[in-house]
């Protein structure tokens, strides 16, 4: 603390001191509500960096304290019972005069960066949920506002449309299709690379409307290739939408008459990666009456199996928890992964391991991470790699897209 006073902000090696500082925000904040040498690395170029956690203590700083913070961040501080009068003027008032994010400590506004703290969504979705009405009356003229907004206020324009979602899914779409016809940068990703839109939108216990089941079939059927195919059941599954996925695919899509609809269930399955998805492919690659699916469903097949290995060796080497094995799989396992691989890795994890308590376990966390931070920043550079010599991009539904040339429609349509 005492050698953030003397430092100026953005200078070379203050950015650890502030992330030491922020562990404890509650010490920290307190203390750079009263001391300017502290209050000026609050609107420093930097500080976006940050998302200031939901404080469970009983010492909250008083609201006088309070008002002198960036206003992003004086929720994660109004959340328990008793400022309940508080917290609900935050909420509307953050919405009403989301320019005041912009602004520096005396509400000059802060051209030096256009944002400071991460908003915390846990927060805002608190304040919604305990304040609806207030959120409804502020959210559609918040999201109406021109232009549309820059900087900071793209992340909470995204966490406040998907709140939206949830509790007016119609005109939660409105906007994201109008954006969407924009090219609007108003897009945030979940750590699956998923669009966070379209992870709430299968978050099923949260959106269990018609209108939602009704949104994600739409979207889902107007899918321009297999990669946004891969993608929305790739949301489904971590979002908790995979059993209504599976129903929809085996249910509806596999059983119409139409190639084209029985094509959209394939290139669901086999990012399911299980024995059902593999027996069901197996059978459309010989059985099913157009040849165009089952070319696709072979390829399909392909992909489940080879799927289900991946998550299988990767499954048996954590178990060992022999750091040495666990590397020597890396190797094989890397050119076999797909983008899939970002949500199962997690799980696998989280399932054969639980917490990292020990010193051994300590190494074995940072073997993990290095391998996956290093995978993940590869898939960066090239998303579109092929899968079983097929770039996703280049195909939908199995069929192969000419340039800029859209799929075919006939004969899609026809029963086959």
């Amino acid at each position: 603390m005492d050698e953030l006073k003397r430092r100026e902000p953005n200078a070379a090696g203050t950015f650890p001191l502030l992330c030491l500082a922020l562990s404890e925000p509650h010490q920290f904040l307190v203390h750079a509500a009263t001391d300017e040498r502290l209050h000026r690395h609050l609107f420093a170029e930097n500080s976006w960096l940050f998302k200031v956690p939901i404080y469970e203590g009983n010492d909250a700083p008083p609201e006088k304290t309070l008002k002198s913070l960036p206003p992003e961040i004086v929720g994660s501080f109004l959340c328990s019972p008793d400022r309940r009068t508080a917290f609900s003027r935050w909420g509307r008032d953050l919405l009403k005069n989301p320019s005041s994010i912009l602004q520096g400590p005396e509400g000059i506004p802060n051209l030096v960066a256009a944002s400071r703290f991460t908003i915390n969504r846990d927060v805002l979705r608190i304040w919604a949920e305990q304040h609806l009405d207030e959120f409804l009356e502020v959210a559609e003229p918040f999201l109406s506002q021109q232009p549309l907004p820059q900087g900071v206020l793209i992340d909470l324009t995204d966490a406040v449309l998907c709140l939206l979602l949830r509790f007016n899914p119609e005109l939660a779409m409105k906007y994201y299709r109008l954006w969407e016809a924009e090219n609007a940068r108003t897009v945030y990703h979940t750590y699956y690379r998923v669009p966070t839109f379209l992870a709430q939108l299968w978050r099923v216990k949260e959106c269990n409307l018609p209108a939602h089941r009704q949104f994600r079939r739409s979207l889902l059927e107007e899918t321009p290739n297999d990669y946004n195919i891969m993608c929305m059941t790739l949301a489904a599954l971590a979002e908790g939408g995979g059993d209504e996925l599976w129903q929809l695919a085996t249910q509806e899509y596999l059983a119409s008459s139409t190639a084209k609809e029985r094509n959209l269930g394939v290139s669901i399955l086999p990012w399911f990666g299980n024995e059902a998805a593999i027996a069901l492919l197996k059978r459309l690659q010989s059985e099913d009456p157009s040849d165009w699916v089952r070319r696709h469903a072979k390829w399909a097949y392909e992909v489940a199996q080879q799927e289900q290995s991946c998550r299988a060796v990767y499954r048996d080497a954590l178990q060992t928890r022999d750091l040495l094995r666990i590397s020597a799989v890396f190797e094989p396992l890397k050119p076999a992964l797909s983008p899939i691989a970002l949500w199962w890795h997690h799980l696998i994890e989280e399932e054969e391991l639980g917490d990292f308590t020990s010193d051994s376990d300590a190494k074995l966390h940072a073997l993990l991470y290095q391998f996956w931070y290093r995978w993940s920043n590869s898939l960066k550079s090239n998303p579109h790699r092929d899968v079983f010599d097929r770039r996703l991009r280049d195909y939908c539904r199995g069929d192969e897209l000419q340039g800029s040339i859209q799929p075919k429609i006939a004969p899609w349509g026809e029963p086959r």
